[in-house]
């Protein structure tokens, strides 16, 4: 399966992927992500350890400007099967990726913890889009 695997900035801990990953049962065959520290370094790490062809696509700022990572977004929704993501709580683009993906009828699941939460390994909620709270 073609996974998005997004998340926030701030989220530095890889158990926390490592969680989000066992908990969506998805089967991924390729990890599609941004070129962001973080979650989006984290998913590159995750691939390149399981033997898992990873696709980064990076915002195009220069080009595109304010509106580059909802572009961005949107451009990678529509090449992937479902998304992953690791979320704050806070971080517009992730919250934006997740509603698009699931107003798109596709697979999301969320793993939503602070920073801090993710270090202390206590996660706040995990849910998954569009029905199931895990």
């Amino acid at each position: 399966m073609r996974v998005i695997i997004a998340g926030s900035r701030s989220i530095t801990d890889p158990t926390a992927l490592d969680e989000a990953i066992a908990h969506s049962g998805f089967q991924l065959t390729e990890i599609i992500t941004g070129d962001s520290r973080g979650v989006d370094d984290l998913a590159a790490v995750w691939a390149r350890t399981h033997g898992i062809p990873c696709q980064l696509v990076p915002v195009e700022w220069n080009r595109y400007g304010g509106r580059a990572e909802k572009l961005r977004n949107e451009r990678i929704s529509m090449m992937a099967e479902g998304c992953i993501a690791v979320w704050d709580g806070f971080s517009r683009g992730t919250s934006e990726l997740v509603e698009f993906m699931h107003a798109h009828g596709l697979q999301v699941c969320v793993l939503r913890c602070n920073p801090q939460e993710a270090k202390d390994r206590k996660t706040t909620a995990f849910f998954r889009h569009p029905v199931t709270l895990l």
